[in-house]
């Protein structure tokens, strides 16, 4: 399972995703509204932790973040690299840079307008 298939199963669930730091090493925790836990989705977190980890910086740690916008945010990124490196003519570790630091830029301008 890919991490896109991974958030789409996560966002019909109804799941919610946040960062905390037990001990000191960051994790991610899922939130659900029910008790419901898909047993095939649960043995997936850990595969991708660190793809999800890394979007869950773009909020404070402890924030709770709906899988589907993580799964917008995911889609998002990947896009973006995708037209930057083909359309564009970047090299791709050049364009997932740049794809990322545009998602920040997006994430952090709208935790800002918010305010």
């Amino acid at each position: 399972m890919d991490t896109l298939t991974l958030l789409t199963a996560l966002a019909d669930a109804g799941a919610s995703l946040s960062q905390h730091h037990d001990a000191g090493a960051p994790t991610v925790r899922v939130h659900l509204a029910s008790a419901r836990w898909p047993v095939a989705l649960r043995g997936q977190i850990p595969l991708h932790k660190e793809i999800l980890l890394r979007l869950l910086t773009l909020v404070e740690p402890g924030t709770l973040v709906t899988a589907e916008t993580l799964l917008g945010w995911h889609e998002w990124y990947e896009e973006r690299a995708a037209i930057m490196e083909y359309d564009g003519g970047l090299p791709r570790a050049q364009a997932e840079t740049e794809s990322w630091a545009r998602l920040v830029a997006l994430v952090q301008g709208l935790a800002v307008e918010k305010e």
